[in-house]
């Protein structure tokens, strides 16, 4: 009777001992596992991290890439806009004057050609009906000034006026396209709507004192 308390506290004594010795086993491997855990958690982190930065870093990249085409692309079409007035400028021989629209669209055409390398769809189909547009512009103009032969009387300058009138209407809704794709790539805002407002604003002020000058165009 006296021995089986003495084996209870030999068995308990080794049982305790078989768990520590377990839990100093497994202390260590667990601790072993979330550090592991936890570097390659931060190793991928870091990973995703740097390729975020190259990304956006490629991203500014294309950014300033497109901001300076777009920048030589813009004076480039304004300069053919504003060739349009050199037709009621009968100083001007028609063969002088096919030259300069001739020129005008081919700087302009070098810098929507650069388009094409990274600029979306939209922008490139844009940027095509516009130049088509001014390229179709300046062949009714020229065949105006054709029509008016040697005359440089007030009245040839008045036709010439009225044409250059009749198609200045026809250009705001294709260059504020354009520039609404070109800035929505540069992620920045534009009111398409109220810049062609303020076009169609500005021509109708200019002829009223063109006519200040030569009188009712019709």
């Amino acid at each position: 009777m006296l021995i089986a308390p003495e084996i209870f506290i030999t068995t308990q004594a080794a049982a305790t001992d078989h768990s520590a010795l377990l839990l100093a086993l497994v202390t260590p491997a667990v601790t072993l596992g979330l550090f592991y855990l936890a570097q390659r958690e931060a190793r991928r982190k870091d990973s995703k991290d740097l390729e975020s930065h190259r990304e956006k870093e490629r991203e500014t990249l294309r950014l300033n890439l497109k901001r300076d085409v777009f920048l030589e692309v813009a004076p480039a079409i304004q300069n053919n806009y504003s060739a349009l007035i050199q037709s009621v400028d009968l100083k001007i021989s028609t063969p002088d004057l096919q030259r300069k629209f001739q020129d005008t669209l081919a700087k302009s055409g070098d810098g929507i050609a650069k388009l094409q390398a990274f600029a979306s769809d939209d922008t490139i189909e844009a940027a095509r009906q516009v130049q088509t547009t001014l390229g179709a512009i300046y062949i009714r103009l020229l065949a105006d000034r054709i029509a008016l032969g040697e005359r440089k009387d007030l009245d040839a300058v008045k036709e010439m006026a009225r044409a250059w009138r009749r198609e200045a209407d026809a250009y705001p809704p294709v260059i504020s396209t354009l520039i609404y794709h070109a800035r929505l790539e540069l992620h920045l805002p534009f009111d398409k709507e109220q810049f062609e407002h303020g076009f169609v604003d500005s021509n109708t002020r200019m002829f009223a004192e063109l006519e200040r000058f030569i009188g009712p165009l019709g």
